[in-house]
């Protein structure tokens, strides 16, 4: 039951396209969702005749009375039946004007379910799913709810229509058959060439507002490498991972695209040498009175780019524990490396891996009379 003031809502298309809403509270209390509903097609129904008479003003001749939809049946119900009277005797004379417009065919009334009325829209807290649908319906989103984007995004972007083939060897007794296919070939290929011009000209808008490469980035100047596309090394979390790597030579430019070959080291060589511009940064000496022993290029470069590969040679273990499910694992001392890249390995791999590194460790427990660690 309704027993508030209500709201009423409703939408009106034309050739697919919504012309006409309006949502108002109204004054009025009614007593049923079907009260609330009647009264709804009652203006609903004058909107309509409104569109109708504007069309014939401009010329343009409707080819079916207004249809229109209501999610309550007994609403319709009491507008297609006009000797009914029980529940309705309360609603005021003038709102039953809605019959007399269909009893006319000035109106058609249809029923809709609910999860289709798009003027709920106006007066209702509604899903995403729904909110969304209805969104489109009203032509307020360009992003269809179900393919997920912008149904023209998917023609000009990631979609070029398939040519129809053309059989030379084939002769068919089917004129109209041989005009049809000639005739769907030549619309593919226009719809091709269009689809085509426009992505050119698409790059060619964004393009004006792209800032230019940094003058920097020339032959022989050194860059720094973004961290963002390449591999992350065993063991570390990408968060942890410094934002670039280098300096690396630039041994060739290619302005066109904004792409720079750099001369990467032996170590990353199953990394492709070509990047654009966005991943680099110009590369500034380091001041070593400020910053006295900082090396830029000391930098994992080998870990990152092959990060499958266990190329890291173990110098020692430091120490071992145990977890709650009495697995031991065992801290690993990288050569050439500081304490801040000490690694946790299982026993299992470490027996597999550096059989020799825990030998040794062991054989150092013995000899201080030590063992491992309990859990």
């Amino acid at each position: 039951m309704i027993t508030t003031t209500w709201t009423l809502h409703n939408v009106f298309y034309i050739a697919g396209s919504a012309v006409s809403w309006s949502s108002k509270r109204q004054s009025r209390v009614a007593d049923s969702t079907t009260d609330a509903e009647y009264l709804a097609l009652s203006h609903a129904g004058k909107e309509g005749i409104y569109l109708s008479q504007l069309l014939e003003e401009l010329h343009v001749q409707p080819v079916a009375p207004a249809h229109i939809f209501t999610d309550n049946e007994a609403a319709a119900a009491v507008a297609h039946d006009p000797v009914r009277v029980s529940g309705t005797r309360h609603i005021r004379l003038r709102e039953h004007f809605v019959r007399d417009m269909v009893n006319r065919g000035d109106i058609s009334l249809s029923h809709v379910g609910t999860s289709n009325m798009v003027a709920d829209i106006f007066t209702k807290a509604l899903g995403p799913k729904i909110f969304s649908t209805h969104c489109y319906a009203l032509g307020l989103r360009t992003r269809h709810p179900r393919l997920g984007s912008a149904s023209h995004s998917l023609v000009i972007i990631s979609y070029l229509p398939r040519c129809w083939p053309s059989d030379s060897w084939s002769v068919s007794d089917v004129p109209r058959a041989e005009a049809f296919a000639r005739i769907r070939q030549l619309r593919n290929l226009d719809v091709t060439d269009a689809i085509i011009g426009a992505r050119l000209n698409q790059s060619h808008q964004a393009n004006k507002h792209r800032r230019p490469d940094d003058p920097a980035f020339r032959t022989g100047s050194y860059v720094y490498l973004s961290t963002k596309n390449l591999a992350v090394p065993d063991g570390m979390k990408s968060k942890l991972l410094p934002r670039y790597i280098g300096p690396f030579r630039i041994r060739a430019a290619i302005p066109a695209t904004s792409s720079y070959d750099l001369e990467l080291p032996p170590a990353m060589s199953r990394v492709h040498n070509r990047f654009h511009a966005r991943l680099l940064r110009p590369c500034v000496e380091n001041d070593a009175e400020r910053f006295p022993g900082r090396d830029p290029a000391v930098l994992f470069v080998e870990d990152v780019a092959d990060a499958a590969d266990n190329s890291a040679i173990p110098e020692r273990i430091v120490r071992d524990r145990r977890n709650a499910r009495g697995a031991r694992s065992f801290l690993v001392r990288w050569v050439g490396r500081n304490d801040t890249d000490d690694t946790w390995m299982s026993e299992q791999s470490i027996r597999l891996d550096h059989p020799s590194v825990l030998n040794a460790y062991l054989a150092r427990l013995d000899r201080s009379n030590r063992r491992l660690a309990a859990r």
